[in-house]
């Protein structure tokens, strides 16, 4: 039957589910926080691998739930910063479908529904979330990354060169290589950029022990009633990451889904840790995200 069923880029059945397997970029795999053994898989490059084995969304793949099928509930989450309120959206039913051709001559909807969660200090991105943890639970369904799930590869043996497979040219190469040139997703700062007067975003310094003290101050108003200025909020977009794999990037410069790991998820050890997640929370919070 693989001879006569194609996606609509043209790949036959085995060679979809091969390419639905085959590696993501080192990036796209992540430790869970809190589960150190555990692998969470980037969804933007979940999107890119779909979008490469069936075509563009909308027309090779897309998803589709009814309002009536999504709740939110709001509660109390105990942090070190303190109690805060939490929006915990919860998609029922979402369908996931995929195109396939048959015989050149007719095309085949198939259907995969799947259900989703996520908390957010934000109700828009715990929907977000909520829906990419959705498609995720509905892809791996049609293989998508099983040697994750199946513990043949994770974010300790893809990081270190030791996955037995090769990474995915074509698309997912040309995705990688875009970023490097200096392109970048959207994110959640995007619309709130301010410039210097040469034309130049200013970057603020990580906060230490001289320089970083007032930003801090200005970045802890994030946990009072005080408005912040236009000037304090740039301070947060502009707050440069002081360490891990993001080092040196402000945090404008992160996909939603980095933002929201370091607003809800990161569990601070120092001062400098919690500066950092008072940030991405201001970020958040003061940003425009077009949602997908």
């Amino acid at each position: 039957m693989s001879d006569v069923i194609n996606t609509l880029t043209g790949l036959t059945l085995t060679e979809a589910l091969a390419q639905l397997d085959d590696p993501l970029p080192p990036e796209a795999y992540n430790p869970v926080p809190g589960g150190a053994d555990l692998t969470d898989i980037d969804p933007n490059w979940m999107r890119v691998r779909l979008t490469e084995v069936f075509g563009l969304c909308g027309y090779g793949w897309g998803y589709e739930y009814e309002p009536e099928s999504v709740s939110f509930t709001w509660t109390s989450q105990h942090t070190q910063d303190g109690d805060r309120e939490v929006c915990l959206a919860v998609i029922k039913q979402l369908r996931f479908w995929y195109t396939l051709r048959i015989k050149s001559n007719s095309t085949k909807t198939c259907t995969v529904p799947a259900t989703g969660a996520n908390k957010s200090p934000n109700a828009a991105y715990a929907l977000k979330g909520a829906i990419s943890n959705a498609i995720g639970h509905a892809v791996s369904n049609i293989m998508f990354q099983i040697s994750v799930y199946t513990g043949k590869r994770d974010h300790r043996t893809v990081k270190k060169g030791n996955d037995a497979k090769t990474k995915s040219k074509s698309m997912t190469t040309k995705a990688s290589s875009q970023t490097k040139k200096g392109t970048k997703p959207k994110t959640a700062g995007a619309k709130a950029t301010t410039t210097a007067g040469n034309g130049s975003k200013p970057k603020s310094k990580p906060p230490s022990d001289g320089n970083g003290k007032a930003d801090a101050e200005i970045i802890a108003k994030l946990n009072s009633d005080d408005d912040l200025s236009p000037d304090e909020v740039r301070k947060a977009f502009d707050f440069v990451i002081p360490f891990g794999k993001h080092k040196g990037m402000t945090l404008e410069e992160l996909p939603v889904e980095e933002l929201e790991y370091f607003a809800d998820k990161m569990r601070p050890y120092n001062d400098l840790g919690i500066t950092l997640q008072n940030a991405a929370r201001i970020v958040l919070e003061k940003g425009l995200v077009i949602p997908f």
